[in-house]
């Protein structure tokens, strides 16, 4: 029994610290989203869980507020102060920042954002660097997300690449890192858009967060970028030498101390207190957050290198840096852990357990008082100076939503009208145009069909003779032209009338359609005398086939009852590479006048007669 109890408080003091460190690491992954209702009415925003073993050193966190003040300003374009923006600047070096808020403010007040954009992003910038100094995070917010839409809705991409750093930074000193780092990655989108390479401020920030939600393999690509860079001191191009040194100096501690987290994460112990070494000499001794934090990584490392008397005196050093100095909870509260898992890895159990129960009444009473103060104090830096500006604005914004949803009516009623116009007008148009293609369809039919006998017309047969011979001249699809004329068709319109010879070219032109292919083309080109174009036709085979017609003839005497036989002379001619469309006319015409002193009803090909069957009728 006396054993079991033994067991009881190492084991509880185990489970608290376990418990501890997954709430505060569960916490980092849930980023607080504001609406628009809870920033107008400065309701109460619940803050993140804070960082717990897993130590994140933030430039909101670690830089004084001097400090903070000259990062913000640096992304301020100096050219574009005037007198009075210059004189809010020099009220918040000088630490009155009541005064230079008023100033700020009055100057935004006059200010057209629709005009200068980048002045009036400049007092945004200045107002919520002075907001973030007293802890008014939601005012600052509020006009630094201002700002940013007017510079997206603008086109100034370095504006929107400035303000996404400025509030990514105030969320990560919130240790709202989901937040944080997607503002800081568009940020270092938007810079490597602009120069291909971003700010070193932007990429050290964007590891930080990485670090405190542990994506090292992200963190480690950025840390190879931001090498060089630093290297190169290629940083703050609008800093002087002074602040330049200073800043260089910074950013360098901040990479090798993220460097050493890094490696300490990845269990390889001795690069990261190599690393953390670095760090620790590059840090300003008035960075008292900034040593302590180092101090504890370095007791970590040793923890884990179980090297107990180093850890032991470096977790000492931790403690005497936050003396008489305001810390943040989650430091304090990474401080006791570390010293409860010593206590524990020393056997002494009951004062591991005393610690990590301390820490548990101070965390539960912690945070609702720092949310109380926050709320209080942005009440106090707001009610007083912007309650009366806020009551003329409401009643202004009334006046105007009230103007606008008129103005909406008015415009919904117009584009309905509008819409209704334009489709009228759409179905008109589309109406002419398909009459207009019918029409030109129409006439074109017209203009290509001989009306008689409903074959092509001269034109367009002629059309289609020169196209294939342009196909005959280019790939060499062989075709056949030949030239039929009726014979003693005179005969026919003096003994029986025009009238019958009409019937007898209507019943020849229905003859033709039925008797040759879809492809070939048939057309008239003079009274009785037509010319038949056949593609991809060989010499024998026109032959065969105008033998066949000229066999069906006779049936247009039969049908009409006419005494007269009809026949026909055809002359057939076979196109010759590069040979002009009308000297393949001519010599067909020449094997038609040829058919026709051999005694017509024949076809003739290349000066060959090719004779009818022998039983044919002799014609007179």
């Amino acid at each position: 029994m006396r054993f079991c109890s033994s067991l009881i408080v190492p084991i509880t003091a185990v489970c608290v610290t376990l418990f501890l460190t997954k709430a505060s690491v569960a916490g980092q992954n849930t980023p607080i989203h504001y609406s628009p209702e809870l920033i107008n009415t400065f309701l109460f925003v619940q803050e993140s869980e804070f960082t717990g073993n897993n130590i994140n050193l933030t430039d909101a966190q670690t830089n004084t507020n001097l400090t903070i003040l000259n990062d913000r300003l640096r992304m301020v374009d100096a050219e574009l102060l005037d007198p009075l923006d210059r004189e809010a600047v020099t009220k918040m070096r000088e630490g009155n920042l009541q005064q230079a808020r008023a100033i700020v403010s009055r100057a935004i007040d006059n200010s057209d954002f629709t005009g200068d954009v980048r002045k009036f992003v400049n007092r945004q910038i200045i107002r919520a660097a002075i907001d973030e100094q007293v802890g008014a995070y939601i005012g600052a917010l509020q006009d630094l997300q201002f700002a940013f839409r007017l510079a997206a809705n603008t086109n100034h991409a370095d504006l929107v690449a400035d303000i996404a750093y400025i509030i990514a930074s105030i969320h990560q000193s919130r240790n709202e890192h989901g937040i944080a780092l997607s503002y800081a990655r568009l940020a270092l989108d938007t810079y490597e858009g602009i120069n291909d390479r971003p700010p070193a401020q932007v990429l050290l920030l964007s590891i930080s967060s990485l670090l405190a939600t542990r994506q090292l393999e992200d963190a480690s690509i950025l840390l190879k970028k931001v090498a060089p860079i630093l290297a190169a001191a290629d940083i703050a191009p609008r800093a002087n030498d002074a602040e330049f040194s200073a800043l260089l100096k910074r950013h360098r501690a901040k990479y090798f101390t993220y460097l050493g987290q890094v490696e300490l994460y990845n269990d390889n112990i001795e690069e990261s207190i190599v690393a953390l070494d670095v760090a620790l000499n590059l840090t300003q001794t008035d960075a008292k957050q900034s040593l302590a934090t180092l101090h504890l990584l370095l007791s970590q490392a040793y923890t884990a290198k179980d090297n107990m008397d180093e850890a032991i005196d470096y977790l000492v050093k931790a403690f005497n840096q936050t003396k008489n100095v305001k810390n943040p909870f989650y430091l304090n509260q990474a401080l006791q852990l570390h010293r409860a898992n010593l206590l524990s890895q020393l056997n002494d159990f009951e004062a591991a357990y005393r610690v990590t129960q301390d820490l548990l009444k101070e965390r539960e009473l912690n945070q609702p008082i720092a949310e109380i103060k926050r709320m209080l104090d942005m009440h106090a830096n707001f009610q007083l100076n912007m309650q009366q500006q806020e009551n003329a604005e409401l009643k202004q914004e009334n006046q105007w939503k009230t103007e606008q949803i008129e103005t909406k009516q008015i415009l919904n009623r117009l584009y309905f009208l509008i819409i209704g116009l334009l489709f009228c007008t759409c179905c008109l148009l589309l109406l002419v145009f398909i009459r207009g293609k019918k029409h030109r369809l129409s006439l074109e039919k017209i203009a290509h069909t001989d009306a008689l006998t409903g074959l092509n017309s001269r034109t367009r047969v002629l059309e289609l003779l020169t196209h294939h011979q342009n196909l005959f001249n280019r790939n060499g699809q062989e075709y056949c032209v030949a030239i039929v004329d009726l014979d003693f068709f005179k005969k026919i319109n003096d003994n029986y009338g025009h009238q019958t010879g009409d019937s007898v070219l209507k019943s020849f032109g229905e003859l033709s359609q039925s008797s040759f292919r879809k492809t070939d083309i048939l057309g008239r080109i003079g009274g009785e005398e037509f010319l038949f174009i056949l593609p991809q036709t060989k010499r024998e085979q026109a032959l065969e086939v105008l033998n066949q017609f000229n066999d069906k003839l006779p049936m247009i005497s039969t049908q009409l009852d006419l005494a007269q036989t009809t026949t026909a002379s055809i002359g057939v001619a076979c196109p010759l590479h590069a040979e002009e469309p009308m000297n393949i006319i001519k010599r067909a015409d020449a094997a038609l006048y040829e058919a026709k002193d051999q005694g017509r009803n024949c076809v003739i090909i290349a000066n060959k007669v090719v004779s009818l069957q022998n039983s044919r009728t002799e014609v007179n």
